[in-house]
């Protein structure tokens, strides 16, 4: 799914996925939703991504540290720094561990906004 992701296959990694989800006996792992729904993300399908993000949830995965990256990074790069910023103050209080990548976005982009 991440080769054809970073080509921007959309409907090839769907079809992957979605074969996964149908025919594992678990759960798929939360990196698959995270490819999913950056792909969206990047692709400007907002909305897909958000469904992405609440099938995550309804089908039982865990969204991780990479989850929030992949929304805060969306976020900014959609001009919406407040959002990226609030999502990433939650992240202690879920019990999800701040990475230098989301540091390193939001101090970018408060950078870009100062300059």
């Amino acid at each position: 799914m991440q080769w054809q992701a970073a080509i921007g296959d959309l409907e090839g990694v769907i079809r992957v996925w979605d074969e996964y989800r149908v025919s594992s006996e678990k759960r798929v792992c939360a990196e698959s939703y995270n490819i999913v729904m950056r792909l969206f993300a990047q692709m400007g399908k907002d909305s897909e991504a958000v469904k992405v993000f609440h099938m995550m949830i309804e089908e039982g995965a865990i969204p991780n540290s990479r989850t929030y990256t992949v929304m805060i990074e969306h976020l900014v790069s959609s001009g919406k720094l407040q959002s990226a910023m609030e999502v990433f103050n939650v992240l202690p209080l879920m019990r999800v561990k701040r990475t230098l990548n989301q540091y390193s976005v939001l101090v970018d982009a408060c950078w870009c906004q100062t300059v």
